[in-house]
């Protein structure tokens, strides 16, 4: 055995003691996270155990990825089953091509890159669902303002307003817009605190800042809903450019097959050329 794969093998080996400590050893839930998990309705009051628990000790996923995964309501579990796959699958087939007699050392190298790139792509593609749903959470936040102004405008209370609207659309961003006035009906909360809690989870700080200007106009309606209409011409008007912004990436990446396609072309043309040039002397 040579001292590579000596050096790989007792790496393999303790990283494999560390992985059965840190399961077995029993884990502290932090204040935070605790005090987090009791206000949620429903929620489980005890800390993650299993796969998620183990791997909340070495940080993963991280804070910005945990947040990714709510927003697109992927369990920490599933993506955790997603990334051992990725991890996993690159070495069972360097151990099968290094049975078959490849070299270990350039074998364990390649594994090592592909498992990087796969466990790359994995979050990736997290993050690019995130950024969609994000996208439709702004969308249907415009929209439920507007419905909200509508509702005031034709003599409806606050509350009323708040809650028609959020029962007049479909789809799971309204889904989180009524269980959230529900729960701060329950919690004795006031509705854009609420929406606020909403924005800071999944991570839209738009509702965030509806909750810091409506909060500040009270309880009188004529207030409530210049504020509501205001915030709502502010995101429709950011979704145009968001949207405009969108269409001309989508029209630039349209054209980068063409561009390569074109290219291809010539350098089939210049080899052919060169190899009648080549083949003349």
């Amino acid at each position: 055995m040579t001292l590579p794969i000596a050096i790989a093998l007792g790496a393999v080996f303790g990283l494999g003691l560390t992985g059965v400590w840190a399961a077995l050893r029993p884990t502290r839930p932090a204040l935070a996270a605790a005090i987090e998990h009791l206000e949620d309705l429903g929620a489980d009051p005890l800390a993650p155990t299993g796969l998620s628990a183990t791997a909340a000790r070495f940080g993963v996923p991280s804070a910005r990825l945990r947040a990714d995964l709510t927003v697109i309501n992927v369990p920490e579990s599933t993506y955790l089953r997603r990334l051992a796959i990725a991890i996993v699958v690159p070495f069972a087939l360097a151990a099968l091509l290094i049975a078959l007699g490849l070299s270990p050392v350039f074998t364990v190298l390649g594994a090592c890159g592909v498992a990087f790139l796969a466990a790359s792509f994995v979050g990736a593609a997290i993050r690019s669902a995130a950024k969609d749903q994000r996208r439709l959470y702004l969308r249907a936040l415009a929209t439920y303002l507007h419905l909200c102004a509508l509702n005031l405008t034709g003599g409806a209370g606050v509350e009323s307003a708040l809650h028609a609207a959020a029962s007049a659309g479909r789809g799971p961003e309204f889904v989180a817009i009524r269980t959230a006035l529900d729960r701060a009906a329950i919690l004795h909360q006031t509705p854009w605190e609420a929406l606020g809690a909403l924005g800071r989870r999944i991570g839209v700080p738009a509702y965030q800042q509806l909750a810091a200007t409506t909060g500040l106009a009270g309880t009188e309606g004529a207030r409530v809903r210049k504020s509501l209409t205001d915030r709502s011409r502010a995101l429709r008007t950011a979704r145009m450019a968001d949207d405009e912004a969108l269409q001309n990436t989508r029209t630039e990446q349209m054209s980068l097959p063409s561009v390569l396609t074109a290219i291809g072309f010539i350098i089939l043309i210049v080899y052919a050329a060169i190899a009648n040039v080549l083949g003349g002397l």
